[in-house]
């Protein structure tokens, strides 16, 4: 019998629920069975995509469902034991539970009737019974029933019957010569209640258990004795038996030696005595089970460096070559590593994926692993596995913040390479790892506002387009440029309100990203982000963006009305400030900044001739902390050492420097002037700032200016303004 396997919907949930090949729903937790052979189940299983290696050990087995399909065609997940498979639904049916007295029917196609009772045994004259009703007189251990068909009695397994009502009538069995079996002897066939015939019976009984007997004295020794003992951890039994027979250690049931099941189960001293008896520590059924292999799973280290010491082969891959250095990272083993590597073991051995052990430890956050395995001196970060990343980028990619500090620590040299067309920062943000973002900026040394080479854009703003709230928090706490402006200029405040994740953006924005956004725009709000700043089509943050998430953001306004800042009232706090500077008639600017200078005890700002690197500084530069340093350059000038500290190379920057220091108002004095960037130390600017016109910024750093790092002066306009010595007039000048 072949029955299709079916689709049903569920009423009450509405949702598809894969069927068996009787029709039976296959939900978790349902008990079923392999319904063919092994060669007719590995062609269903290409059909369906499903799991096609080691399929024996799964046949004559009852399992259940554990999962919902895994595969295009509808594979289930059925656990047999301890083993997880994938099955074509078509090949299954379900499995009953029965009772004593329960009345059965046996299947009726014999082929299936053979596969579905292969553990059990099966002979000729069972299939007699297809097709059969019978009634349940007893159910083993094993959960196998054995059936009454009138005077004949035969074991099948449960998946081999299927119930039917108790009021059914049980058919008898007949047999060639009138002979009937029981037990798999001949019964003669005699008349009811026959003295002659009660007596035989009685007879044939003691003769056959004293056979029985016979059979069973003479052997030294039962093979599953010796199996049910490993199992157990019952080392005495398995010694005894051994020394008797040694002959046994190398048995295989279940594709399996008493070797490979003690192992499997962590049983170390069982594995001790079985070695010592002479089993084969090499003794593999399949590559997939090696000794060493089914120890590893254990996670028992003391059993994997035992089967070590007594000859294990170091070298062994199994069908995806994967080497034991992979297994032991997988189980975070450091002492099998380092066995492993001494031994001559290649630690950066990749695997079918591309994976080496390191990529396999920081996957499972085996944090032992990769510190055993970084200690290696020739470890290597530089190998990409088949999704194009290396180990670095890859602790990013699985949040392994404590394997990226070890790897951080020990190499810098990954910290801005792009794999995948990201750099490790960049992979950080996109994925909300905050702990990985600290590593990167703090110990990585990465410039936390710096824009990404792919986007131009500065990663706080990229955290905000995707309403990342723990990777913004932590760009922010780490001194992130809060009102920095991309190419478009709009602002991290602009995005987090107006943005959309791209995942998104074809169905309606999710309550919960509303939340986040709300969210995440109060603790940019809370960090000083400017809320009327406008971008370069002249919209504010709160000009446009989700009507909800708006006014989520307006109600935090209302409520904390100090925590807001507005560009236009910092713009006329400027306007005054300036002015008192430009009041002071009896003393020069240079002499006044000098006053500021003292008072405030500015830092000493390095050379402009020096690279601003935050590797050398130690700490990361804010924008606040270059002003402050070219203001200090600026006022502890004197007349020896001015061309020293701002660096001019044309002739008319050094004469309007000497006449800064004559007394011309340096602010007017410093216009056009090719100062060095105030940012990233570049030796001369080219974009000039409106309305001040000071030219102290590349064009590189200055999507993240908003106001002067020269005078403080908010910034309106920035302009590309070509050579030095050209006009720096905004006519003369590109818009950028």
């Amino acid at each position: 019998m072949s029955v299709k396997a079916e689709t049903l919907t569920n009423e009450g949930e509405g949702r598809e629920v894969i069927t068996s090949a009787d029709g039976d729903a296959l939900t978790p937790g349902v008990q079923v069975a392999v319904r063919v052979g092994l060669e007719k189940l590995l062609l269903m299983q290409r059909e369906c995509g499903a799991d096609t290696e080691d399929l024996e050990r799964i046949l004559g087995k009852t399992g259940h469902v554990t999962g919902e399909p895994v595969t295009d065609k509808g594979g289930v997940i059925v656990k047999f034991q301890t083993d997880e498979v994938s099955v074509n639904p078509k090949a299954l049916v379900k499995v009953q539970d029965f009772q004593k007295g329960d009345r059965v029917r046996l299947r009726k196609d014999r082929d299936e009737l053979k596969a579905l009772n292969c553990r059990g045994g099966w002979k000729d004259h069972m299939e007699q019974a297809a097709g059969k009703v019978g009634e349940v007189v007893r159910v083993d251990t094993d959960g196998d029933v054995k059936v009454s068909f009138g005077s004949q009695h035969l074991v099948f397994a449960p998946a081999c019957c299927t119930p039917v009502p108790d009021d059914t009538p049980v058919d008898s069995l007949q047999v060639a010569n009138d002979e009937k079996i029981i037990g798999g002897a001949a019964k003669t066939h005699c008349n009811d209640g026959g003295d002659e015939s009660s007596l035989f019976q009685t007879l044939r009984s003691a003769v056959m258990k004293e056979r029985t007997t016979s059979l069973l004295s003479s052997l030294s020794s039962d093979p599953a004795d010796l199996f049910i003992a490993a199992e157990r951890g019952d080392h005495h039994t398995v010694r005894r038996i051994c020394m008797a027979n040694r002959s046994l250690l190398e048995r295989e049931i279940q594709r399996m030696t008493p070797l490979i099941l003690a192992c499997g189960h962590g049983h170390r001293e069982v594995a001790r005595v079985l070695l010592e008896c002479g089993a084969d520590v090499n003794h593999c059924l399949s590559p997939q089970r090696a000794p060493t292999y089914i120890a590893t799973q254990s996670k028992d280290e003391e059993l994997v460096l035992m089967l070590l010491e007594h000859g294990a082969d170091p070298f062994h891959l199994d069908v995806k070559r994967h080497t034991l250095v992979h297994k032991a990272a997988w189980n975070d083993m450091p002492r099998v590593i380092r066995i492993l590597v001494d031994r001559g073991v290649d630690a950066n051995a990749q695997d079918d994926y591309g994976d080496t052990a390191l990529h396999v430890a920081i996957m499972d956050h085996n944090h032992r692993a990769v510190e055993g395995l970084m200690a290696i001196p020739g470890i290597d970060l530089s190998l990409r596995n088949r999704s194009g990343f290396p180990p670095l980028h890859h602790a990013v990619m699985k949040g392994n913040a404590r394997a990226l500090e070890l790897m951080v620590a020990k190499d810098k040299s990954e910290i801005h390479t792009v794999a995948n067309g990201v750099t490790p920062l960049r992979l950080a943000v996109n994925n909300d790892q905050d702990e990985c973002v600290r590593v990167l900026i703090l110990m990585g040394g990465c410039d936390v506002n710096r824009p990404f080479a792919s986007s131009s854009c500065v990663p706080l703003l990229l955290a905000c387009v995707r309403a990342v709230y723990r990777a913004a928090e932590a760009l922010l706490e780490l001194d992130a440029d809060v009102n920095a402006q991309d190419l478009g200029g709009q602002t991290a405040l602009h995005t987090t309100i107006s943005g959309r994740r791209i995942e998104d953006r074809h169905g309606p924005q999710s309550e919960q990203e509303k939340q986040v956004r709300v969210a995440l725009a109060c603790l940019l709000i809370s960090n000083g982000a400017y809320v009327d700043v406008e971008d370069f089509g002249g919209r504010d943050p709160l000009s446009h963006g989700d009507p909800d998430v708006i006014e989520g953001v307006k109600s935090f306004m209302t409520k904390n009305p100090e925590l807001v800042r507005r560009k236009s009232e910092r713009a006329s706090s400027n306007t005054g400030a300036a002015s008192s500077i430009t009041g002071c008639s009896d003393m020069d600017i240079g002499q006044r900044f000098n006053q500021l200078s003292m008072s405030t005890k500015r830092e000493p700002f390095m050379s402009a001739s020096s690279s601003i690197d935050p590797a050398n500084t130690g700490d990361q530069l804010s924008i606040s902390t270059v002003r402050k340093g070219i203001k200090s350059a600026l006022s502890t000038a004197d007349p020896g050492k001015g061309e020293d500290q701002i660096s001019t190379s044309t002739k008319r920057d050094s004469i309007m420097f000497d006449q800064a220091k004559s007394g011309v108002k340096l602010k007017e004095a410093l216009k056009g002037v090719g100062l060095p960037c105030g940012l990233c130390g570049a030796p001369k600017a080219d974009v000039t700032l409106l309305p001040c016109q000071h030219k102290c910024v590349c064009s590189t750093c200055s999507i993240k200016v908003t106001e002067c790092l020269l005078c403080e002066e908010v910034v309106q306009d920035k302009i590309v303004t070509g050579a030095d010595g050209q006009s720096v007039h905004p006519n003369d000048c590109k818009q950028m």
